[in-house]
């Protein structure tokens, strides 16, 4: 037990959200802190990619198409390069990774771009890949990739209907999809597993499992999100072991990864999954963390009901810091004294939402920022959210200089403000870790579905 503890310690000042961990398809640990929880959705950022890769796979297993199919024959756009389906997958379209890096997530551009190396030479991070798989699942199943796989896989294991952020009329495919840890758990738990629900149910060709597991090209050129290395060294760095088919290989087994430590840790050979979330920008330390975690659980996990540990994020308000960024135009913003409190006011307009939230020193209140009626986002390259809200927790406190701290949580992400009121009145406010794409709380909209706890198929 103690040396589960110390592993969750190793968390400590990274921002940690909510973690699940299981063992043989039982859950032994949980552990939120506050104002997160395991009942609401949150952006997983690129684990989407590994739900992507899972129902491509699913459909070559029902024979509606194959890896090695060139991607023409399932869009109708022009691919003078000869990419398959599988180099989407293994992100081996031969561009290099200063032409994914800056492409749009537009098939045509990708296709039609002339790649630096020969094509399935070489691994370059692509989000663009993804999204064109995104538009070849909708092309081939006639429905968006949630909805193929809600049948298939999310309803069987009790996940149910998620939000996916569209964008041109198809879900994002590489990004925008919003899960709970526990659903990342039974994923994690069905790969652990071989395919097969602890009920004896068969969800996923053990042929697809295995192929999961041990398909990998090198990563010797990683580019990935958050965290990138021209020259990775396989001891120490999880993202030079090689990419698969939507997964990373890493020390333990493989995983599922999202930016700023969206995690999925599958390791068969010990029937170890931990499901993460989180907001760190040293993401290979979040994992080694994890790792001291994974290596707790295959010795000695606590048996009988699972461990649930409920820390606060406020304890570790010292160890945030704004990301090396430019801070928020804080212009109309307000953190006025309250009631024996503080009241946050964010003016709506100008294609970003607004609202009010009373803040206090001793506990998370909770909110929301709305647009304004008929005014549209500005914000990432996506489709608009009709009655779109941003789901948000503050606190505060006052500081002896006499400033005031606050921090204003967008719970559905894995972001956080940091916002401090000068001694003279004057309000700053930057991100802890800043939303990709778009450094704006307007990238964050999400429908009333996500901002509501989660439900299970109906």
């Amino acid at each position: 037990m103690s040396d589960l503890r110390d592993a969750l310690d190793g968390l400590a000042g990274q921002d940690p959200h909510a973690l699940v961990a299981a063992r043989d398809g039982a859950v032994v640990l949980r552990a939120t802190w506050a104002p997160y929880d395991t009942e609401h959705p949150a952006l997983v950022y690129s684990v989407s990619k590994s739900l992507t890769a899972l129902a491509v796979l699913l459909l070559e297993s029902e024979g509606r198409l194959r890896l090695d199919d060139p991607v023409d024959r399932h869009l109708d756009v022009p691919n003078p390069h000869g990419i398959t389906l599988r180099h989407l997958l293994t992100m081996s379209t031969g561009h290099s990774r200063e032409q994914t890096g800056g492409m749009p997530v537009d098939p045509v551009v990708l296709l039609t771009t002339p790649p630096a190396h020969p094509v399935g030479s070489r691994f370059a991070y692509s989000s663009p890949a993804t999204g064109t798989l995104a538009r070849v699942i909708a092309a081939v199943a006639g429905t968006q990739p949630s909805a193929y796989l809600r049948p298939r896989l999310l309803d069987p294991l009790g996940i149910g209907e998620r939000w996916w952020r569209p964008l041109g009329g198809v879900e994002q495919g590489f990004s925008g999809l919003h899960l709970t840890v526990d659903d990342q758990a039974r994923l994690g738990m069905l790969l652990a597993a071989g395919g097969v629900t602890p009920d004896g149910q068969r969800l996923l060709p053990a042929s697809l499992v295995e192929a999961l597991a041990t398909t990998f090209v090198p990563t010797a050129d990683t580019g990935v999100e958050d965290h990138a290395s021209a020259e990775p060294d396989p001891a120490a760095d999880d993202w030079a072991r090689g990419y698969g088919y939507g997964v990373w290989r890493s020390r333990h087994g493989y995983r599922m990864d999202g930016a700023y430590g969206q995690f999925t840790l599958v390791v068969p050979e010990s029937g170890v999954v931990v499901a993460y979330q989180g907001a760190a920008m040293d993401t290979q330390r979040t994992l080694d963390a994890l790792w001291r975690l994974v290596a707790a659980l295959a010795t000695g996990a606590p048996g009988g009901s699972a461990r649930e540990v409920g820390p606060d994020s406020w304890a570790a308000r010292d160890a945030y810091v704004p990301q090396d960024l430019p801070g928020l135009h804080a212009g109309g913003w307000a953190l006025a004294d309250h009631a024996g409190g503080w009241r946050l006011t964010l003016p709506s307009g100008a294609g970003q939402p607004g609202g009010t939230l009373d803040l206090v020193p001793d506990r998370w209140t909770t909110g929301a920022l709305t647009l304004r009626p008929g005014d549209v986002a500005l914000g990432a390259p996506a489709d608009p959210v009709p009655d779109g809200v941003v789901p948000v927790a503050g606190r505060a406190e006052r500081l002896p200089d006499g400033s005031v701290r606050a921090h204003l949580v967008a719970t559905a992400s894995p972001h956080r403000l940091l916002l401090t009121r000068a001694a003279d009145g004057t309000l700053s406010a930057r991100w802890h870790t800043a939303p990709l794409w778009s450094p704006t709380p307007a990238t964050l909209l999400v429908p009333p579905l996500v901002a509501a706890p989660a439900r299970g198929p109906s």
